[in-house]
């Protein structure tokens, strides 16, 4: 399965807005990871502890998953960028479901928008094309 269209990027057509998403998922995991550990942590832990630490790396892992898919969609040829999109979003969607779905935060607006993110990137990675094709 794959989310290629038939109008070219170059028209404006269906690929180039795809990609367009594609991007925007990328720079909002990127963008929800900076607002989490600049914004937040210093609200939710105004002392240093250990749960600062832990909140800071689940912080980072969002921007690790916004530049896996950025070097994704910049190297559309390599298999192993593709591969490890895929690896990489697969786990941060069950890890942002499980979590969410235990602490209810799911059903927050910041729940949603980060499941959103994540689902929309893990399926680029999965069916945005092989290698050098599609969005």
């Amino acid at each position: 399965m794959s989310l290629d269209c038939s109008h070219s990027a170059t028209e404006g057509g269906p690929v180039r807005r795809l990609r367009v998403m594609d991007a925007v998922a990328a720079w909002g995991l990127v963008l929800l990871g900076c607002v989490h550990n600049f914004v937040a942590a210093p609200m939710a832990y105004p002392e240093m502890n250990e749960g600062l630490f832990w909140f800071i790396g689940a912080g980072l892992s969002l921007w690790y998953a916004g530049a896996m898919n950025l070097v994704r969609q910049a190297n559309r040829a390599s298999r192993t960028a593709r591969y490890a999109s895929v690896l990489t979003n697969t786990t941060l969607l069950a890890y942002v479901v499980a979590y969410g779905v235990y602490t209810g935060a799911i059903g927050r607006p910041e729940g949603m928008i980060l499941v959103g993110l994540v689902t929309v990137a893990t399926l680029f990675s999965a069916f945005g094309g092989g290698p050098g094709k599609g969005p």
